[in-house]
């Protein structure tokens, strides 16, 4: 009997957190704030670019 009981509530628990998952997610992706069909202009500005550099270009100097 204790089993059961326990396999309920398990299964309370499971659904109740795949409804708030569905809910988070479902938020962040209508919360977007840039619409898919304009263009960006988003990243690091041209002086930032130095930020990302992985190794030494010896043909900049």
């Amino acid at each position: 009997m204790i089993e059961m009981l326990q396999g309920f509530l398990a299964c309370i628990g499971a659904s109740l957190f795949f409804v708030a998952m569905m809910i988070a997610i479902k938020s962040v992706i209508w919360r977007s704030p840039v619409s898919p069909f304009e263009v960006e202009d988003t990243g690091a500005p041209e002086g930032d670019q130095i930020h990302f550099r992985i190794a030494e270009d010896p043909r900049a100097r």
